[in-house]
């Protein structure tokens, strides 16, 4: 069997790769809408949670830290009109599942629109058997 077919394979039997797709979904388009809650809900709620953006100011650790600094970094995202993943690898293994996402990101302000290309990797973890984000870094290609 070739590693494509292996991996088709896995994705078809494993019922959690579906049910981390859909909390991908979730976040990828609560973040277009720029809706906090929604995001910090699939946040894991502990100590060691990680979150890391392009710029310095975005890093969070910590639900402290995410529930006082989480509002700020979302309220300045641009006005997105979509956000779409071009390419995923998804792993689960037991109860941890990694993502590795490039997304594009479309935005407009009035007249304006522009692109934004990102790398989205992503932790999650099933807690109480739901798939919470432990870990989440976004990286900009174009800086």
């Amino acid at each position: 069997m070739t590693a494509v077919a292996a991996i088709t394979k896995r994705h078809q039997t494993n019922p959690d790769i579906k049910k981390v797709e859909e909390r991908l979904a979730v976040l990828h388009d609560a973040w277009r809408r720029r809706e906090e809650a929604e995001i910090r809900a699939l946040f894991a709620d502990r100590a060691d949670l990680a979150i890391w953006g392009t710029d310095l100011f975005e890093r969070i650790v910590g639900k402290d830290e995410a529930d006082r600094e989480f509002g700020k970094w979302i309220a300045s995202c641009p006005p997105w009109v979509a956000i779409e993943s071009k390419h995923r690898i998804l792993h689960v293994h037991e109860n941890v599942a990694w993502a590795a996402d490039e997304i594009e990101g479309r935005w407009q302000s009035g007249s304006v629109t522009g692109v934004n290309g990102y790398r989205f990797t992503t932790v999650w973890e099933k807690i109480d058997g739901e798939w919470s984000l432990v870990h989440g870094h976004t990286a900009s290609p174009e800086r």
